[in-house]
């Protein structure tokens, strides 16, 4: 049984899909043949390929975390994505202490055009002095993401919040900073950002639970017409 996510060159020299993709899922893993490198895009064009070639040229080997065939297919997507974040940002090895876990998929590209926006940043600032992504990563971490989630932390934000983690409190107050300006009347900080996220997320399941009541209520009183009628 295969335990390693593998990428490699596809033998078939008339192949229009060059790469092949070992995925440990089930007995003999799932294999593929995609047209890009996969996590690196996060969308490719693949199909089924008859399997894995025992001289296989592997390009590349997601071992920075543990993966395995006994993972969830959501599981092992979801670690390969963070490997892939981990192969960009290198934050396992500037920032071991790190926790950066999004519940959904595909949340880690979000997180790395935020990592390149303050590479960008930084280059400006030192104008000649090239800025690398792992410095940036690093940068990133400190003076961006880390604030936010301590701020999370100290206001005890995910006892209200349980299915939810820093990372996507993190995502939600980047995506949504003119709100919270809008909604605090002051200038964004972690503090405030944790706290309107606890006003404006908490504000919408409420509505969402009130609906969801609502709507039950509805179809049970609908119910209790017909049968009166049917009576």
């Amino acid at each position: 049984m295969p335990d390693d996510f593998l990428v490699a060159h596809n033998p078939e020299p008339d192949s229009r899909l060059p790469y092949l993709i070992r995925i440990p899922l089930g007995t003999d893993g799932i294999v593929l043949k995609a047209r890009e490198l996969w996590p690196r895009v996060s969308k490719v064009y693949c199909h089924r390929a008859d399997g894995w070639p025992e001289d296989a040229e592997v390009i590349e080997g997601h071992i920075r975390i543990p993966i395995d065939s006994t993972m969830s297919p959501r599981k092992l997507l979801h670690q390969v994505e963070y490997a892939e974040f981990l192969r960009k940002t290198d934050l396992d090895r500037t920032r071991p202490s790190h926790d950066i876990r999004p519940t959904s998929l595909g949340r880690y590209d979000e997180i790395v055009t935020h990592v390149e926006g303050r590479r960008r940043r930084l280059s400006e600032q030192r104008k000649d002095a090239p800025v690398s992504i792992s410095e940036a990563a690093a940068d990133w971490y400190d003076n961006v993401y880390l604030p936010i989630v301590l701020a999370v932390r100290e206001q005890k934000l995910l006892r209200e919040f349980p299915d939810r983690s820093e990372a996507d409190v993190y995502l939600w107050v980047m995506a949504n900073r003119l709100q919270i300006q809008m909604a605090t009347g002051s200038k964004f900080n972690p503090e405030n950002s944790a706290q309107a996220y606890r006003e404006i997320v908490g504000d919408e399941r409420k509505i969402k639970r009130i609906g969801v009541r609502a709507i039950n209520a509805a179809r049970d009183l609908a119910s209790s017409v017909r049968s009166r009628s049917g009576a």
